[in-house]
């Protein structure tokens, strides 16, 4: 019921949500672009995965928990990494 009405505030308000398709694995970028946005080499990035899979994944059976190379992609983003090197740098 509560879906059924927020899709509706949506539509009346002329809003529709964007959904972004999520980038799961390397494959999908050429080698200068993986470089441009997560400012390190491939297979550093595929090592980093590998050494921290078994820690980041998910312990769950309820639903589809997020990829493992996902939540790589999104602590080595641009934006992240400005705000850790901001935390620890300034203090």
């Amino acid at each position: 019921m509560a879906t059924a009405l927020v899709v509706f505030e949506n539509e009346r308000n002329g809003q529709q949500r964007v959904f972004q398709p999520r980038l799961e694995n390397l494959d999908d970028l050429r080698d200068f672009e993986v470089k441009n946005r997560y400012r390190l080499p491939r297979n550093l990035i595929e090592e980093l995965h590998n050494f921290i899979e078994a820690e980041i994944t998910a312990q769950t059976d309820r639903s589809n928990p997020v990829p493992t190379m996902t939540k790589v992609f999104y602590c080595l983003s641009p934006i992240l990494m400005q705000k850790l090197i901001r935390k620890y740098v300034d203090n």
